[in-house]
């Protein structure tokens, strides 16, 4: 378009998105001469020739198939001239609801006396051309005689045939149609010629289709610039007072229609009333009717945030002409320093603009005594470039050490070198398993993003595997849920050959010994499970059969005396399943309640049985006792160093047996090698020999230090050499000392779940768990109930069994909270008649979930996933939805129901004041490990876990967004106090609770 001297071009167009109007055409006249009139004029008998009736039917297409129903002309007489109709014709859909593969299938039909209605003709105009344009006004169609408009893409009757076939005067045509939308400049003087010089070209086109109407259709096809058949189709399209581009709706939704207009153009409401303007046929105004006008028109630009080819040339040039002459004790000033503050605060996952790679380059001296400087340091490096990648990797070796958070964001896929990659998996190398254990879930997906099977990080995992028995049991069982992933399942194979086969010899080693029992013993529980799904009937029958098959006699008898380190945590020894306390839930998939004798780590000498022992169901069971005592024991056993919340010691009066016999002892040469042949088999591991050897890489030289050789016993869990094993051994050894007492057995009880994927809900818990050791560490106890998953396999897995009831079965029994803590833990002087410890442990939890399930989005929560235990600790269960993800409409911010309000006093109390103060303190302390919560989510980008697998960038800024890290403390407390209100007095969670209670019921 053209535009005055001096003054910058413009072009001013409308989006297809904002057209609200119903697509028309007008289908003008068939043009040329019919065959029958053809045929008859070179026979000498036009006069012969009965009379026929034509009808247009028109379709909107897209890729083949129709859209909405048809639109027809009215019947119209035809002649050796053809037929005219002179009719709009209106179709259901709107602009704003095509593609950009959107077609207008025409077809002429013929009717004739005493013949059946046949095809004449058809043709198909594309609405939109190659470059997104809306095609407008008048057009000439090409027409397909014997045969109706064909809607494929692209069609088989294209309206226009190839432009290199057009002939000169197709060739006019198409200048023609610029020149009609305004984008050939007018020069009045020379219009006139060239006007002249088409209407001769036109008129040596009709005598063309005159000579080749006497000579027959053969010598159509030799004419150039002419269809085969000879005819054509003139119809007319509503024309816009600018032109119109295609683009999608959901890209330019919430925009303005408009154009770009011109400095000192009309208003943006000019805008919208040239859009709304009828159309040609409509009531209300003729095509074109309006003002032409616009406003700012805004668009989405698919290139934002991808990087500018010339500006990342321009910075390596900068950075080459400088590498030379970098003054190495060059500061940044006040500004640029405000600026480096705000680049180093700024998210793992946000992308670096150019100016800020710029700034951390030119510094980056000055930022080696800045550790978290390093992540945003190694993002501005070109790592293409040899010069610039060695001189990162010696500034890289002189940084200020960083911490684990900042290693796992180096270990995450936006780091591909090794060096990088190398530097993170050394300062994790001064983690100790406890910590390690924390973050091993993700260290196993980021072996996803090595360049090798045998990198430095696996080096490292199956080094500290082969120290410690419980990273070995974990390790093996992470890797092998993922041996079923195509691209990352040979990997995990390789490494987890490595940690079973560390002995390298017949003699098996303490860490094969023990993953060849517990994989024995989900071997077993998986068939027990099959065999009891397989039964029809209640849950009480297929209780019983349980505990047919484990009592004497059953076909799985042996498991009552089969021992084995416990996979939920290996320094827990399972003795034995106790028939008597195994039982079936009433569920669906059939779980399996599995209650095992075991042996605490280190004898567990220091803990005495509860009174009366303690009882008691996770989801679904009957409510127990315990009382503090039980309380008390729990606690003390969580603080021994296990994993597991749940342990409680055996009842004194409760008889299990001997604790000798299965699982014990040492193997034979032989025996071992069968055995790490049946892991192999029975795990789904594939063979050691046939897969590559994980060789380590160099260590430093202080490395050694801190490993054991591979052939020395695991410090932990190991199935023998416990401490009350050696106490024992030493009494032996004493001469006339009589024997120490024998160990306590704890009971453990563990949940079998068969068909679902738990690998989710592990991820929840250790997330949890991982927020709650955050806390903690800032000297906030919130009582939480980090209970263990496994997922050991795909489809089935562990869970522990904490004794609670679901809060809708604690509220349809006792009408509130505070009846059944005080029930437990009566006390007249205390708060609503219960003891006030128990009161405060309830609001520690509640605030602990509240912030913990908000900030990982978990959904679908109703008072039968919110477990409360007799000590009053409330905990959640069952992550099917995270990530904002909920089945249910409306969903409230956190679950915050009026129970639990009530619990409290209301929310005038002092008690929901505390409440309200612990969520605040919990939400700023996790915010400031907001690094670490993004980096461990990014890490789980590859891994199947449905809601981040989908869109992890999604996931990502999901979770940024809850924690707000540009917030200062103050008015993150004020936000979270908001989040808190608009939970608790929300409508729609209390009618979707009374829906879900009526929906159970009536299951």
């Amino acid at each position: 378009m053209g535009s005055l001297p001096g003054e910058p071009a413009t072009f001013s167009f409308y989006t297809s998105c904002d057209l609200s109007l119903q697509v028309q055409v007008r289908v003008d006249r068939l043009l040329g001469c019919l065959p029958a009139y053809r045929k008859a004029e070179v026979g000498g008998s036009a006069g012969g020739v009965r009379p026929s009736a034509l009808q247009v039917e028109a379709r909107l297409c897209s890729y083949g198939e129709p859209l909405g129903i048809p639109a027809r002309t009215p019947w119209a007489e035809a002649g050796s001239g053809g037929a005219a109709w002179d009719t709009w014709l209106s179709f259901p859909l709107k602009y704003r609801d095509l593609g950009h593969d959107a077609q207008l299938a025409l077809t002429v039909w013929e009717a004739r006396d005493g013949v059946p209605r046949r095809a004449l003709a058809g043709t198909t105009l594309r609405l939109f051309s190659k470059k997104g344009r809306l095609k407008t006004a008048c057009h000439e169609l090409q027409l397909w005689p014997g045969q109706p408009a064909e809607a494929g893409w692209p069609s088989a009757t294209p309206a226009n045939v190839p432009v290199a076939q057009r002939g000169e005067l197709g060739r006019v045509q198409q200048v023609l149609k610029r020149y009609d939308r305004g984008e050939v400049e007018h020069v009045e003087w020379l219009d006139r010629l060239s006007l002249a010089a088409v209407g001769e070209l036109r008129q040596r086109e009709q005598a063309a289709r005159q000579e080749a109407a006497e000579l027959g259709e053969a010598a159509l096809v030799s004419q150039p610039g002419v269809a085969p058949g000879g005819l054509s189709l003139a119809v007319e399209l509503p024309s816009f007072p600018r032109t119109v581009i295609y683009q999608q709706a959901t890209a330019a939704a919430g925009h303005v229609a408009g154009g770009a207009a011109a400095p000192g153009g009309p208003a943006a409401g000019a805008t919208a009333d040239a859009i709304s303007t009828p159309l040609p046929g409509m009531a209300g105004g003729a095509p074109g009717g309006g003002t032409p006008g616009g406003s700012l028109m805004l668009l989405v630009d698919a290139e934002v945030g991808r990087e500018n080819p010339a500006e990342a040339k321009a910075a390596k040039l900068a950075r080459s002409l400088t590498r030379g002459m970098v003054d190495k004790r060059l500061k940044p000033d006040t500004e640029e320093r405000r600026r480096i503050e705000a680049v180093l605060d700024s998210p793992p996952n946000r992308p670096l603009a150019a100016k800020d790679k710029a700034l951390l380059w030119r510094f980056r001296y000055a930022l080696t005594s800045e550790p978290r400087a390093l992540t945003k340091f190694l993002k501005c490096v070109d790592w293409s470039d040899a010069s610039e990648a060695r001189q990162a990797a010696e500034l890289m070796a002189q940084w200020a050490p960083i911490g684990v958070a900042d290693a796992l964001e180096l270990l995450s896929p936006d780091f591909v070198n090794e060096e990088v990659r190398g530097h993170a998996v050394e300062v994790l190398q001064k983690t100790d398993d406890e910590e390690l254990l924390l973050y091993l879930l993700q260290l196993v997906q980021a072996l996803r993003y090595e360049a090798a099977d045998d990198s430095r990080l696996a080096w490292f995992l199956v080094s500290r595997a082969r120290r410690s028995l419980t990273v070995a049991s974990f390790l093996f069982w992470y890797l092998l849920t993922e041996l079923g992933d195509d691209s990352f399942g040979p990997r995990a194979s390789v490494v987890q050959a490595a940690i079973i086969g560390a002995s390298g010899g017949q003699q098996a080693s303490p860490t094969e010994e023990c993953i060849h029992q517990q994989v024995q013993l989900m071997a077993r529980l998986k068939h027990i499970s099959e065999t009891i799904s397989s039964m029809r009937g209640a849950a009480t029958r297929k209780t019983e059969m349980l505990r047919s098959l484990l009592s004497p006699g059953g076909v799985h008898a042996d498991l009552a005396a089969f021992a084995c380190p416990c996979p939920l945590d290996p320094s827990v020894q399972l003795l034995g399943l106790v028939p008597s306390e195994c039982s079936v839930f009433k569920s669906a998939m059939s779980p399996l309640r599995l209650t095992f004798r075991a042996r605490l780590p280190g004898g567990s000498s220091i803990l005495t049985p509860p009174p009366g022992g303690a009882s008691g169901v996770a989801s679904g069971g009957d409510g127990g006792g315990g009382g503090s005592a039980g309380a008390s024991a729990m606690h003390q056993s969580h603080e021994l160093g296990g994993r597991m919340t749940s342990l409680t010691l055996a009842s004194q009066h409760h008889s299990f047996g001997s604790e000798s016999g299965g699982g014990g002892g040492s193997r034979s040469g032989s025996r071992s090698a069968s055995r790490r042949q049946s892991l192999q088999h029975g795990g789904g591991l594939a063979s050691p020999g046939a897969l590559p050897p994980l060789s380590p890489p160099r260590p430093p030289a202080q490395q050694q230090q801190h490993g054991s050789p591979a052939d020395t016993p695991p410090r932990d869990g190991a199935p023998r050499g416990s401490a009350g094993d050696d106490a024992l051994q030493a009494g032996e050894r004493q001469q006339g000392s009589p024997p120490p007492p024998a160990p306590p057995t704890a009971v453990v009880t563990l949940i079998y779940k068969r068909g679902d994927d738990l690998r989710q809900d592990q991820l929840v818990v250790q997330m949890i768990l991982l927020m709650d050791r955050l806390l903690k560490r800032e000297h906030l106890d919130l009582r939480i109930t980090p209970y263990q998953v496994l997922a050991t396999s795909c489809s089935d897995g562990l869970i522990e069994f904490v004794p609670s009831q679901p809060l809708a079965r604690v509220l349809a029994d006792h009408r509130s909270i505070h009846r059944y803590l005080a029930m437990h833990h009566p006390d007249p002087a205390g708060p609503f008649g219960l003891s006030s410890e128990v009161l405060s442990t309830f609001v520690r939890s509640c605030a602990g979930y509240c912030v913990m399930t908000w900030l990982l989005g978990v959904g679908d929560r109703h008072l039968d996933n919110l477990m409360l235990t007799t000590d009053g600790r409330l905990f959640h269960i069952d992550f099917g939805y995270i990530m904002g993800r909920d089945p249910k409409p409306f969903p409230p911010p956190m679950k915050l129901c009026k129970e639990m309000v009530d619990a409290m006093g209301g929310q005038d109390s002092a008690h929901y004041r505390q409440f309200k103060t612990y969520c605040c303190e919990a939400y700023n302390i996790l915010r400031k490990s907001a690094g670490l919560l993004l980096s461990l989510v990014h890490l789980m980008a590859g891994a199947s876990i449905p809601d981040i697998q989908g869109d992890p960038e999604k996931a990502m800024l999901k979770l940024q967004e809850k924690l707000r890290p540009e917030l200062r403390d103050e008015e993150a407390a004020l936000w979270m106090t908001q989040v808190l209100a608009d939970s608790a007095t929300a409508l729609m969670p209390q009618v979707m609770e009374k829906a879900h209670q009526w929906a159970q019921y009536w299951r």
